[in-house]
C-alpha cells in the first residue's frame, strides 16, 4: 500500500480513538491526565488527515504531519506525568516547546528529503516511545500488569521507528516512493498502538478510580490518617497473628481529646477540625513505625507492633500533652488528651476484651482530670 492509502486507514483508526477519547473525557474530565490525552488524540487524528487533505500543496503536508505527530506524543507523555502525579517543571515544558520547534524547522527543511526526515523524526519517536513505558513503570510498586499492554506496544512502536531509521541510515530508502515495506510496518504499528493506547487509558482510569474508592474506604478525609474500618481490620489481623505466634505481640492505645465539646463551643468547629488534624499529624510523627487511626469524632487509636514498651509509649504520649496550636483565627489553643494502653497478652481471649481494657484506662485518666479540674 502507498502511504496515502495507509494514511486513510490510520486516519480512520485515529478518528475512532478520537471519538472514543471524547466520550472518556466527558465521563472522567476530573481524572488527572485525561484532558492531555484528549488533546493528544485530536492531534493524532489531524496529523494523518493532513496527508489526505493536503497532497495538492506538495511536500508541505509532510512537516504538518510530522509536527502534529510529535506534539501528539508529547501531550500523551504530559498526560502520563499528570496521571502519575509527577512534578512537571518549567524546564520540562521548555523542552516540549523546543522539540516541537525543532521538528517544525527540520521537517520543513527536509520536506523533500525523506532520508534526512526519517533520520531525525524516527530517532526522536523511538526515544519517546521508550520514555512512555519508563514513566508508567517508574516507582510503580503495584498493579504493573495494568500497564503491560501499553508497555509492550510502546516498545513495538519504538522498534518500527528504529527499523525505518536504520533503513534511512543505510540509504535503502534514498529513492523513496511511498511504498517501502518498512513504512507499512510503521503505519500498521501506529494503528495498533492507537487502539491499545485507548484501551490502556480506560484501564488506567479504572485503576485510578479503584484507588480513590479504596482510599475513601480506608482513610479519614479530615485528618488523612487511617479510619475506623482500617483500624478494625488491622486490629483483627494483629490479634490473629499474636495468637498464631507469641513473638508477634502488639499493644493497643486509645486516645481521646480532652473537653473537645468545650473547644468546639468556645473556639468554633473550624478550630476543632484544626486541632484534630494537628493531633493526628503529631501522633504520626511521634510513632512513625506504628499505625495511627482516627476511630471516632475526637478519638484516635495506635496499634504498635514494634519494640516500644507500654512505658515508652506512655512517655511519648506524655511529651505530647498540652500541645499549643495557633488556629487560622489566630487563637492559641492548648490541646490535651487522655489515653489508655495495654499489651496483647495471654489473658485476652478476644479483641473486645483488649479494646475494653485500653478504653477503660483512657476513661479513668479522663475522669481523674475532670476531678482535678473541678477542684481547681
Amino acid at each position: 500500500m502507498d502511504y496515502i492509502s495507509l494514511s486513510y486507514v490510520i486516519a480512520l483508526a485515529n478518528l475512532i480513538t478520537f471519538l472514543t477519547m471524547i466520550l472518556i473525557w466527558k465521563s472522567n474530565r476530573n481524572t488527572a491526565g485525561v484532558t492531555m490525552w484528549l488533546i493528544s488524540a485530536t492531534l493524532a487524528f489531524f496529523a494523518f488527515l493532513s496527508i489526505i487533505l493536503l497532497p495538492s500543496v506538495g511536500d508541505y503536508h509532510v512537516f504538518v504531519n510530522n509536527t502534529l505527530v510529535i506534539t501528539s506524543v508529547l501531550f500523551g507523555i504530559r498526560g502520563i506525568l499528570k496521571y502519575r502525579e509527577f512534578n512537571e517543571s518549567v524546564s520540562i515544558k521548555v523542552v516540549y516547546i523546543l522539540l516541537i520547534v525543532f521538528i517544525l524547522i527540520t521537517s520543513f527543511i527536509n520536506k523533500s528529503n525523506p532520508t534526512n526526515r526519517y533520520l531525525i523524526l524516527d530517532s526522536l519517536m523511538a526515544i519517546l516511545f521508550i520514555i512512555i513505558p519508563f514513566l508508567l513503570l517508574y516507582r510503580q510498586r503495584k498493579d504493573k500488569m495494568v500497564y503491560i499492554l501499553i508497555v509492550v506496544f510502546s516498545l513495538i512502536q519504538s522498534t518500527t521507528f528504529l527499523s525505518r531509521f536504520y533503513f534511512a541510515l543505510s540509504g535503502d530508502i534514498a529513492n523513496y516512493n511511498g511504498t517501502h515495506p518498512v513504512v507499512s510496518y510503521v503505519y500498521f504499528a501506529t494503528i495498533a498502538w492507537s487502539f491499545v493506547w485507548t484501551i490502556g487509558i480506560l484501564l488506567m482510569i479504572q485503576l485510578k478510580y479503584s484507588e480513590k474508592i479504596l482510599y475513601v474506604a480506608s482513610f479519614d478525609v479530615l485528618t488523612e490518617i487511617m479510619n475506623r474500618r482500617s483500624f478494625e481490620r488491622d486490629l483483627e489481623n494483629a490479634f490473629g497473628n499474636s495468637i498464631k505466634n507469641d513473638e508477634l505481640g502488639f499493644s493497643l492505645t486509645i486516645i481521646d481529646v480532652d473537653r473537645f465539646k468545650h473547644i468546639n463551643d468556645t473556639y468554633g468547629h473550624q478550630s476543632g477540625d484544626e486541632i484534630l488534624k494537628f493531633l493526628a499529624s503529631s501522633l504520626v510523627l511521634t510513632f512513625p513505625k506504628s499505625n495511627v487511626y482516627r476511630i471516632g469524632g475526637d478519638e484516635f487509636a495506635i496499634i504498635n507492633t514494634t519494640d516500644y514498651s507500654i512505658n515508652e509509649i506512655n512517655q511519648l504520649l506524655e511529651d505530647l500533652q498540652n500541645l499549643s496550636l495557633k488556629t487560622e483565627n489566630d487563637l492559641d489553643v492548648q490541646i490535651g488528651f487522655s489515653y489508655g494502653s495495654c499489651e496483647c497478652e495471654d489473658g485476652f481471649n478476644n479483641i473486645s476484651s483488649l479494646y475494653m481494657k485500653a478504653d477503660k484506662q483512657m476513661y479513668l485518666q479522663k475522669k481523674e482530670k475532670d476531678i482535678l479540674l473541678k477542684k481547681n
